[in-house]
């Protein structure tokens, strides 16, 4: 009796998790309950977390596919987790978490927590997408389009875009993790903005030292990223014009005479000097935001540490005065 019973219990958890009937129910012993996507915010010393679940059936394919979030809090993300499971009828499968959404309302400190939770949990996969936006909760909160669930919408959208363009967007857990133990840890997260339409891609968020540092516009994140990537093809847009490039080439130095210099080397088809000229400005625009703010975006430093020790030595104490005081220059070919 008391097996049955708790049998009926989870069976009745799990109907009024997605809303629906004992009757329509699926029966919980073919259910999965996948994650989809988690959603981090902060208030304080507390961290909230929201899970995009799927509740599918293993049996049926073919079956409908029932989409929920549920939230917990806690005092970190561990915590947050265990709490938010404990409204799961069955347990919640984190193999299948594609994208890890970042709020405006985390800071340092929560940003370091939040990487270790993800780095740690050997069922998160290395190659989960990390992105930026005002509230985790509201972009969850949208409806998914293309399919069922808002957190593979997102990496549909990630995933077509950079083989669209070309523009790769270095977000991946595995990619963000390997710059922890380099002296200038800097990466760029594709920003979501919530829209009275759903969601859409409106610029990016550059992190410095594990904290929000500098908004990007879309063009500033065009001239960014094919800045930083080693090479590329595709169209990219400037000034609300499209150009398609080839390849294209970038070249970061640094000089003893403290002066930085950026060498773009494209490959337009067909050659277009608009391009050119323009994303000369767009990159020296942006190199000059980053060092009268003394936010290596660019990475320099990691140039000065690798090839110059004895100078990084020298600097590395207060290298954003130093930087600030950095001549630079541009050329794009």
């Amino acid at each position: 009796m008391k097996k049955l019973l708790s049998v009926i219990t989870a069976f009745s958890v799990g109907c009024l998790l997605c809303g629906c009937s004992l009757k329509e129910a699926l029966s919980p012993y073919t259910q999965e309950y996948i994650v989809s996507s988690l959603g981090f915010e902060a208030y304080g010393d507390t961290y909230s977390i929201s899970l995009e679940v799927l509740m599918i059936n293993s049996e049926d394919k073919d079956a409908q596919k029932l989409c929920t979030v549920i939230k917990g809090m806690g005092e970190n993300p561990r915590e947050a987790l265990y709490n938010a499971s404990k409204s799961s009828a069955l347990p919640l499968l984190l193999s299948h978490c594609g994208v890890a959404i970042i709020g405006e309302s985390i800071e340092k400190e929560h940003f370091e927590e939040i990487h270790s939770f993800l780095t740690d949990n050997t069922q998160i996969t290395p190659s989960v997408y990390l992105i930026y936006t005002q509230s985790a909760e509201a972009l969850l909160g949208c409806e998914a389009t293309s399919s069922v669930a808002v957190g593979y919408d997102i990496m549909n959208m990630l995933n077509t875009r950079n083989k669209a363009d070309g523009e790769q967007y270095s977000c991946r857990l595995y990619e963000i993790d390997t710059l922890k133990n380099m002296p200038i840890n800097t990466f760029c997260l594709p920003f979501f903005e919530v829209t009275d339409n759903g969601f859409l891609i409106s610029g990016g968020e550059i992190f410095y030292d594990n904290s929000p540092a500098l908004s990007l516009t879309p063009q500033q994140m065009t001239a960014y990223l094919v800045t930083t990537s080693s090479q590329g093809s595709g169209e990219i847009l400037l000034n609300g014009q499209a150009f398609w490039i080839n390849s294209y080439n970038t070249q970061t130095m640094f000089y003893m005479d403290s002066v930085l210099k950026i060498n773009l080397t494209l490959n337009p088809r067909p050659y277009n000097q608009r391009l050119c000229s323009d994303l000369k400005t767009a990159v020296a625009d942006l190199l000059r935001l980053s060092v009268e703010t003394g936010k290596d975006i660019f990475g320099f430093g990691n140039i000065i540490y690798r090839k110059e020790k004895a100078l990084w030595k020298r600097i590395k104490d207060s290298y954003p005065e130093y930087y600030k005081n950095c001549k630079f220059t541009v050329d794009a070919l």
